[in-house]
């Protein structure tokens, strides 16, 4: 072999470093495209000056929060963003707060950092793809990188300030290190997949699901030691078990009462007092937590510490396993609000109004995947196709490979499946399609090659770049396209001036009020634009709802006013736009609130008429000396 590794022939050791120089080459094509395409979206009218969205301005929010307190140096200001981020956990704000810091805490910076995070996410996906074919992975590599950095709504995307960009950079690096471990073997593989697995649940919960979940089911379906060791720890458990015991007799009888407190709810008089009971997940359900704890370390604490002992010293893979997922992301669903925020979250209202058989409904995701995410029908035609030739073909394929097609066909059943339907749940599916589509054609053409050997490797080398560049030049970024996205995701300049003459008055008082937001005045939005104006301004200052301000569960709109807690009630007339702006937040309560202002220790005054189609705001200030009638 001479000074060529012992596992590589000569040949092969050259096709080695030709490939890394033709990967280096492709990447740089990625790279230069997606900068330019980065670069565009930057120079889109209204990218500095119009706020984002409801979700999006969520995001940035939470962003800007987390940069303010490390800013600030103040562990408080940390819990308390902690304490609100149980629908969208904590992990994309953090790494975004470090931009926030050096650059400025505003929306423009973290429109500007989502842009730029697609090059990551796609170099993931072309990584990805290199790992996941032995002979042709730079092929597999650069389709699906290529096919995923000229999709449209990916770049549609880009330009928001949403959780889909990083969220593929996320979730293509834990199935990275995954193949990297079903191929080499090494623990250190399956180490860093469980620890990006980890990172995937702060980021977004559901991200977790979609990719640990079938890397689990696929240790179990292949490592029989991992099936033993989980057989064994299962069967020990039931057999540890008192059956007739009073205890578990009590457990079985809560549990039963918690489903049924779940599912009916109960209702009944005490004393007079009508008591509503719907909610079982909470409180009630930490308590029985804590009583099967507190009696197992009281009564049980041999074994207790037994089992201990063997969780945290399990062996591989189900140690990582352990340690570097389940237990942080138990210490999360601890807190009250993150358990119950979490199944919420989990199991979201129903976006699917026609029945799961209509042609509607299974014509939307395939459609959205042939028109939308793809820049051609053919090529989106292609990828669906190649999904499920690699289907039929199944049992024949290689492990890796197995993996991927499985994982993506897991994703969209379950995005199908789920009765909240958008296009962009299909993000995160999207680059794993795109992996199948690139094994699909490598397989393909390794079929084809068995005869010639690596006479065609070098040809299919050196196609590599060519590819990617074609695919990037046929199907270049649509500025035009970019621009109606944006306007579309974003606050109108109308909306923009509405936002801040709101600002204007409530960084004078603590307590501030919108009356029935909605889709176009969003808190968040608002929020961003009181920052942009006046960026030391308090977060207790931030317009926001009256549950948000002590009166959650209240029932009364003229109580909330005759309380006096609020300084200042925005009243936004949505009257002059010439469309409804549809359902307004806190609906129930705005009558009562808008008939109780007038004369009830609260001065009118109209701030702001746009005139036809615009937006009229008034301000209901407290008046000097009303003060607030006791603590709600």
């Amino acid at each position: 072999m001479g000074n060529f590794p012992c596992h590589f022939s000569k040949e092969e050791y050259c096709m080695t470093r030709l490939s890394k120089v033709l990967a280096g080459l492709v990447a740089v094509i990625l790279i230069y495209f997606l900068s330019h395409l980065a670069w565009m979206a930057m120079g889109l009218d209204g990218w500095t000056s119009r706020p984002p969205l409801w979700d999006p301005a969520a995001h940035t929010l939470d962003g800007i929060h987390f940069a303010r307190a490390f800013r600030h140096f103040s562990p408080a200001e940390f819990f308390v963003q902690i304490h609100n981020s149980g629908m969208w956990p904590p992990a994309i704000p953090l790494f975004q707060s470090p931009f926030q810091l050096l650059f400025g805490e505003n929306y423009v910076v973290a429109r500007n950092w989502t842009a730029w995070m697609a090059i990551p996410a796609v170099l993931i996906v072309f990584l990805a793809g290199i790992v996941s074919h032995r002979r042709f992975g730079l092929l597999v590599g650069t389709v699906a990188a290529s096919l995923l950095a000229v999709s449209p709504h990916f770049h549609e995307y880009m330009i928001q300030e949403m959780l889909e960009v990083p969220g593929v950079f996320f979730c293509t690096l834990t199935l990275f290190f995954y193949m990297r471990f079903l191929s080499e073997q090494k623990i250190a593989d399956w180490q860093r997949t469980c620890l990006a697995g980890i990172v995937l649940f702060f980021c977004k919960f559901n991200y977790a699901v979609i990719v640990m979940f079938p890397i689990v089911v696929c240790e179990l379906m292949y490592r029989r030691d991992f099936r033993a060791l989980i057989a064994s720890g299962v069967w020990r458990f039931a057999r540890d078990i008192r059956w007739k015991s009073p205890f578990l007799a009590f457990v079985v009888l809560y549990t039963v009462f918690l489903i049924y407190v779940h599912k009916v709810g109960i209702s009944t008089e005490v004393f007079g007092q009508r008591v509503l009971i719907q909610r079982a997940l909470g409180n009630p359900t930490y308590l029985l937590l804590a009583i099967i704890l507190l009696r197992n370390y009281l009564f049980n604490r041999q074994e207790f510490t037994s089992y201990l002992k063997n969780i945290w010293n399990a062996p591989e893979p189900s140690r990582s396993l352990l340690r570097f997922d389940i237990l942080p992301a138990l210490i999360w669903l601890c807190y009250p609000v993150f358990f119950t925020i979490f199944f919420i979250f989990m199991f979201s209202e129903k976006t699917r109004f026609n029945s799961f058989w209509s042609m509607e409904t299974l014509t939307f995701y395939p459609g959205a995947l042939v028109n939308a995410y793809a820049p051609h029908p053919l090529l989106g035609g292609l990828t669906v196709l190649s999904l499920l030739g690699m289907l039929v073909f199944f049992k024949r394929l290689p492990l890796v490979t197995r993996f991927i097609v499985a994982l993506t066909t897991f994703n969209i059943a379950l995005t199908i499946l789920h009765p909240n339907y958008q296009i962009r749940y299909l993000m995160t599916s999207v680059p794993m399609l795109y992996l199948v589509t690139g094994l699909a054609i490598a397989h393909v053409w390794e079929r084809l090659s068995q005869r010639t050997g690596a006479r065609l490797d070098k040809v299919i080398l050196f196609l590599s770049p060519c590819i990617a560049a074609s695919l990037l030049l046929i199907f270049p970024a649509s500025r035009d396209h970019l621009q109606k996205s944006f306007l579309a995701y974003t606050q109108s300049e109308r909306a923009t001036e509405l936002f801040s003459a709101i600002c204007k008055e409530s960084h004078l008082t603590n307590l501030n009020n919108v009356v029935g937001f909605s889709n176009y005045t969003a808190p968040s939005s608002i929020a961003l634009q009181c920052y942009q104006d006046y960026p030391e301004m308090k977060r207790e200052q931030m317009p926001t709802t009256t549950a948000r301000q002590g009166f959650a569960g209240e029932p009364s709109g003229a109580a909330i006013v005759s309380a006096k807690r609020i300084d200042r009630f925005f009243v936004v007339d949505y009257s002059q736009l010439g469309f409804d702006v549809g359902r307004l937040q806190e609906a129930p309560l705005l009558a009562g609130i808008k008939s109780a202002l007038p004369g009830d220790g609260y001065e009118a005054v109209e701030i702001l008429n746009q005139g036809a189609g615009g937006y009229r705001l008034t301000v209901y200030r407290k008046k000097v000396g009303a003060g607030a009638s006791g603590a709600h």
